[in-house]
């Protein structure tokens, strides 16, 4: 896990100053794995980084499973079940759940004069970490092997967290608790509003 959120944030960076900071990147890993060569797990983990950066193929397989996440028809199944693109998900998985808890963070500190309907409608909406790990265990309903049953043992227990944290945040709530005033809200918002209200309080 460690190997995966280190490569992602790694990605970031890349994608943020460009591809002209890699060799910077990889002399500084160097430097850190001569620094400890004695401990062989940070040697292996290091090892697997740097493979990962190495690899423009594995970048560009990650972003083409995200492009398919934002098809509004089906997604092409063919290539995100294929055992090579498997494989990349994690990377995928954990890049969304990081993604998913700044934008929560960044709503939960919107005033509550400043939140509406659309803000809230976006962000629930903008759900492709659990759009992809549903996709994920349909494979494993299908055609469950290792690899697949690995994916899901690895962040089932951090989505169940990310989702509790959301469930049972008390500024989350109030956002919904502002919006069900709203009364410009259509029958069918206001419908889905108050059912998370209820889902709240019931929690």
């Amino acid at each position: 896990m460690f190997a995966v959120n280190a490569t992602n944030k790694i990605h970031d960076i890349i994608s943020k100053r460009g591809v002209e900071t890699i060799p910077s990147i990889l002399k500084q890993i160097d430097e850190f794995k001569q620094e400890n060569k004695e401990n062989q797990r940070v040697q292996t983990l290091l090892d697997i980084i740097i493979s990962n950066i190495n690899n423009k193929d594995s970048i560009a397989i990650q972003e083409k499973i995200l492009q398919e996440l934002n098809k509004i028809d089906l997604p092409n199944l063919e290539f995100l079940y294929d055992e090579n693109t498997i494989e990349h998900i994690p990377f995928v998985l954990d890049r969304l759940i990081e993604q998913k808890q700044v934008e929560f963070y960044k709503l939960l500190e919107t005033p509550l004069d400043k939140v509406d309907w659309n803000l809230i409608k976006k962000f629930s909406q903008d759900d492709k970490l659990n759009y992809l790990y549903s996709l994920v265990i349909n494979l494993n309903n299908v055609k469950g092997t290792d690899q697949v049953r690995f994916i899901i043992q690895m962040f089932q227990d951090k989505l169940v967290n990310l989702q509790n944290e959301m469930t049972y945040s008390k500024p989350y709530y109030q956002i919904y608790k502002t919006i069900q005033k709203d009364t410009t809200l259509n029958a069918e918002e206001k419908r889905i509003v108050d059912k998370a209200v209820k889902m709240f309080e019931l929690s």
